[in-house]
């Protein structure tokens, strides 16, 4: 019995469009990028339920964050969010957490 299945088949994949300088310590909205400090942002690109995962180039230990409602995203982090209706998000949060 094969349990493989690929996330592209069960939710949106893709990064954020931020850069550092659009975080603001005033900012209405969370601000994901690949540092473990999480920042806030004026704008937000998303508003799902999402797994954050930090980019290539990371310094930091891999660390996926789960996230619902409105956020803002780094260009070098990722994002799987519209997921299909019959998935749970928090299942793929903690076992990308195991690895």
């Amino acid at each position: 019995m094969n349990n493989t299945f690929f996330i592209k088949n069960i939710a949106k994949i893709t990064n954020g469009k931020s850069d550092v300088k659009d975080a603001n310590n005033n900012g209405k909205y969370l601000f994901f990028d690949r540092s473990s400090t999480i920042k806030k942002s004026d704008k937000y690109l998303f508003d799902s339920e999402a797994i954050i995962i930090p980019g290539e180039d990371s310094r930091q230990i891999f660390e996926p964050k789960y996230y619902h409602g409105k956020f803002n995203l780094h260009q070098r982090c990722y994002v799987i969010y519209d997921f299909e209706d019959n998935f749970f998000p928090k299942y793929l949060f903690y076992k990308l957490k195991a690895l």
